[in-house]
């Protein structure tokens, strides 16, 4: 089959068939970036087409190595044997669960440049958005500098390096690993994420007039540099606009230069015009050019309504043009109070969003495209958030971008982690990643809050907060720059939001009121549900959907407790932001952290629906899945119970363990023992069960008894540690009460010195007879195979007391066939999802997500391509994991192979996973998934030209 757009493959992904009946137009795809304009900066400047200015994308031509090679930095050396590769670069490709095998080393890329004749007597501009974490760059051997921090951008003048019409070796080498000076500045092995390597971010060159607008990160300009657009004073009437332009002449003799600036609407039409004075600046000075601008009647910038604004910025010399740029801006206006709240534009405003948490993508870690990050972004706005916090350092421009597109608001955080080095250089390095975050993002409408303090790192810092408000305050000044501080209730004497979780970290602690600073909780849903160990809130597809469902009611749960009045005393919860947007990697944990809406490669969980059903579902927004929705969370195919070995609670005499002998861990991650003859013993009820272990070396042989069946014995052992292995199954029981019984034999394998047995799970299908629905509807009719069951409002009390959309829960025995609802707005049908009993396994299905709708033949844009293991029908079989192998042909490529699991893929829950990056040449790709005894599937699509000019 053909390649369907994304929504249409979230739906049928999440088991239901059709997400809702939504407006024509509504499953568009978020726009493509800007085509007028050249590639952005890292100020999120844009060169005019009509510019004199151009930028070039230094992403292609490079070439990289690991290790530490004596002179690499030198013209001369040789770099033949070295990989050729494109940017974005991770340092290697890595499975998708890597952990603390997180590669950190040192690395160097090298390419060539030649800067077109054209570009003589210009100064040229380098500059890099992002590399991981110490970067040294040089230039025909000559070092323009060092740049320690792996999430801001970084550049210099290289004008009297580069020469036109002559080539350069323009080389990096390249340091991840463990710098405790540099923030977060915490080892590996401990932290929550990884420090994934390589030069993952664009890298660009500007040549521009000599007389020209200057680039913030160069510049280095306190409040300065650039363009930089505020919107102090907005109101339906009218608006006002400051905009203040930096110009450098780099010339050896003063020059008379006028600035004009021309503000358009989104239809291209001017709304607002300013022009200086002619002012003579010197040779070698940087001269601020302010003006103040009036809007009439403007468009408000909101998550409703992100219109924007482009402010088109000339400088004159003598009166001819001379450079020329263009920002994009939102007229908004932010306000925070303790007893109020968060209000945009004046209205009240609850910020309901997620954390990031992470930027990394499987194989390439931190290493994906621009598309990818602006897809990251639509896909948080699409599950109903309004807001994202940047955990835990600034994310890409092209993510920002996004946001102010979709209307996805923003907590912008300077890097951090449970970290502090009292040495001096960590505190004045975080000063820096504060400038330059706020240097680069100032301009984004969608940043409504800067977060200046480290991420839950509580001692040993003053006055470094206060210093932290300092700094910001200077780069922007006014009640427009709003700041949080997340570390105790005494941020609310220095920021402008504080973590509402000190006020009242639990239900049951007292409230200590912290006036001063609103009110923002910045990470809920996840730890306080099992931290790290068996934790509710941490489940994949695979669990099933009781797992997935009970963390729908965790979150659900402190969802609707945060926002009971007075939970907070006098205080009003401005917003709240769950804990995390997507599954990702830790260098501390070799377990993936399972606490995403979407795992790692963004298929949603049933709790991304839950999200999603807390819209408002009269507000429909062209480009973005919006309106009203309705999700069936549950397969019908009797559903998946997760029983996890520690967890002896699990229902009351049945689905539980219960344990004879010398039985241990069984509040860890497994329970074993190595005494003959101990027994473990679930009763379950359903109509199949499979038992996982972990593998060692000096694990011995279990017999499983099923029932009053015979004994069938296992083998625990294996040559190396594997875990979480699918050890025995059953299927085809009747659908009622079961006895699973394991036993240790005291039989040993040759190689084996013990007779451990150590189980860890199994995972049980059964017949719940309730059916959770996710909407945003009135009401919700629900049908089985035709037969009306019940048509009710939504849940109501508990947990769903002060929740906008609470979900429907029906009453209703398993049979086999379909589950269809629909959802009612005021008495009208609204939206309707429908779910099928999946029959034997048939075939693979083949999906193309296109990010912004295309695939760019850049070398480094890639497309997520999804095999769906289904029944004849189509109906995804949750059940069936089976190893599906991918084929790519064309002008494309898959990632990755099988050294890092990347192909063949294993299914979860009946779906397999690839990355097809595009070649530099267009062209077409064709992409075939296979699977053993099922028919193949196969997808097509044609890559677009790479429109960024390029040397």
């Amino acid at each position: 089959m053909t390649g369907v757009q994304r929504r249409a493959f979230i739906a049928a992904a999440g088991g239901t068939a059709v997400a809702g009946l939504l407006p024509a137009g509504s499953a568009e795809a978020l726009a493509p970036p800007r085509t007028d304009d050249a590639p952005g900066s890292a100020a999120g400047t844009y060169a005019t087409t009509d510019s004199p200015r151009v930028t070039w994308s230094l992403n292609q031509g490079w070439r990289a190595v690991l290790g530490d090679p004596a002179n690499a930095q030198q013209p001369s050396f040789d770099d033949t044997a070295w990989e050729p590769v494109d940017v974005p670069h991770p340092l290697r490709l890595q499975p998708v669960d890597v952990g603390p095998d997180n590669l950190q080393t040192i690395a160097w890329l090298r390419r060539r440049v030649t800067v077109p004749n054209s570009a003589r007597g210009q100064r040229l501009l380098l500059r890099f958005e992002g590399a991981m974490q110490v970067a040294e760059v040089y230039l025909d051997g000559t070092r323009l500098g060092v740049h320690y921090g792996g999430f801001t951008p970084f550049g210099w003048d290289v004008t009297g390096y580069l020469q036109p019409g002559r080539e350069s070796v323009l080389a990096v080498r390249l340091d991840n690993t463990d710098q405790p000076t540099v923030p977060p500045g915490k080892p590996q092995s401990g932290l929550d994420f990884s420090y994934h390597g390589g030069l993952y971010r664009d890298v660009w060159l500007t040549a521009a007039h000599p007389v020209h607008i200057t680039e913030p990160i160069i510049e280095g300009r306190v409040a300065g540099g650039g363009v930089f657009v505020t919107t102090p004073d907005a109101g339906p009437r009218a608006a006002t606009v400051n905009v203040a332009t930096d110009v450098v002449n780099s010339n050896a003799a003063a020059a008379r230069v006028v600035v004009s600036t021309v503000i358009t609407d989104a239809d291209g039409r001017t709304v607002a015009t300013a022009e200086s004075e002619q002012s003579t600046v010197a040779a070698g000075a940087t001269v601020a050019f302010p003006q103040t601008l009036t809007v009439h009647t403007p468009h408000l910038w909101s998550p409703d309504t992100p219109y924007l604004y482009t402010a088109r910025v000339e400088v004159r010399v003598a009166g001819a043009p001379v450079d020329r740029v263009s920002n994009r801006f939102g007229i908004r206006t932010l306000s925070w109070t303790y007893d109020s709240g968060f209000s945009l534009n004046g209205t009240k405003l609850l910020l309901n969003g997620t954390n990031r948490g992470h930027q990394e993508y499987p194989y390439v870690g931190f290493a994906a495209p621009a598309s990818q990050q602006r897809r990251d972004a639509l896909l948080i706005r699409e599950s109903g958030a309004n807001f994202v916090r940047s955990a835990h350092y600034p994310p890409h421009p092209a993510f920002l971008d996004a946001c102010d597109e979709v209307g996805l608001m923003v907590l912008n955080c300077v890097p951090g982690w449970q970290y502090w080095n009292n040495d001096p250089l960590f505190a004045e390095r975080s000063h820096d990643d504060l400038r330059t975050m706020i240097r680069r993002d100032r301009n984004h409408p969608s940043v409504i809050l800067w977060e200046a303090t480290l991420n839950e790192t509580y001692s040993g810092k003053s006055p470094f907060e206060a210093d932290q408000q300092r700094i910001a305050q200077e780069e922007y000044h006014g009640d427009q720059m709003c700041t949080y501080g997340g570390n105790g209730t005494f941020d609310a004497k220095i920021f402008t939001v504080q973590n509402a979780y000190w006020v009242r970290p639990s239900p049951g602690d007292p409230i200590t009121e912290s006036p001063g600073a609103a009110l923002l909780y910045r990470e809920y849903g996840d730890y306080e549900f099992g931290g790290d160990g068996d934790n509710s809130s941490r489940t994949t597809r695979a669990d099933g959907p009781q797992a997935m469902l009970a963390t729908v009611r965790n979150k659900q749960s402190e969802f609707s407790e945060f926002q009971e009045p007075g939970y907070f005393g006098s205080g009003v919860l401005a917003g709240l932001a769950t804990w995390s947007a997507t599954d990702y990697t830790r260098g501390s944990r070799a377990k993936t952290c399972y606490s995403g809406l979407m795992d790692l490669f963004r298929v949603p969980k049933f709790v991304y629906y839950f999200y999603q059903s807390q819209r408002d579902p009269h507000v429909h927004q062209a480009g973005v899945d919006s309106g009203p929705m309705l999700y069936v969370a549950n397969y019908w195919d009797q559903g998946f119970t997760d029983l996890t070995i520690p967890n002896t609670a699990v229902g009351t005499g049945r689905n539980q363990w219960q344990y004879d002998g010398d039985w241990q861990g069984t509040s860890g991650d497994n329970s074993y023992s190595n005494t003959t003859g101990d027994t473990a013993v679930l009763t379950f009820t359903g109509t199949g069960v499979t038992l996982y272990g972990d593998l060692d070396r000096v694990h011995g042989i279990g017999a499983v008894t099923l029932d009053s069946g015979a004994p069938q014995n296992v083998d625990f052992y294996a040559a190396g540690r594997q875990e979480q292995v699918a050890v025995w199954k059953a299927t085809d029981l009747t659908d009622g009460p079961h006895t699973l019984t394991v036993t240790v034999t005291g039989t040993k394998n040759a190689a084996s010195s013990d007779t451990y047995v150590a189980l860890t799970k199994a995972v049980v299908s059964g017949s719940p007879n309730t059916v959770v629905v996710l909407s945003n509807c009135d009401e919700v009719e629900l049908r089985r195979n035709g037969e009306v069951i019940a048509r009710q409002a939504p849940d109501s009390g508990g947990i769903n007391a002060h929740v906008p959309h609470p979900p429907f829960t029906f009453t209703v025995d398993f049979e086999p066939g379909e589950l269809a609802a629909t959802g009612y707005l005021d008495g009208r049908p609204a939206a309707s999802g429908t779910v099928r009993t999946p029959r034997s396994a048939a075939r693979i299905e083949v999906t193309v997500d296109l990010p912004d709708g295309r695939l760019v033949a850049d070398g480094t844009d890639f497309a997520v391509v999804r095999a769906l293991v289904t029944d004849a029908n189509g109906t995804i079989v949750r059940g069936n994991d089976v190893p599906v192998t991918f084929h790519v042909n064309g002008a494309g490529r898959l990632i990755g192979d099988a050294g890092i699991g990347a192909n063949p893929v294993t299914a979860t829950a009946g779906i397999a996973t690839a990355l097809v990056r595009a070649d530099r040449r267009p062209g077409r790709i064709t992409v075939t998934a296979s699977a053993p005894g099922l028919a193949t599937g196969t997808a097509g699509f044609t890559t677009a030209p790479d429109p960024a000019p390029r040397i």
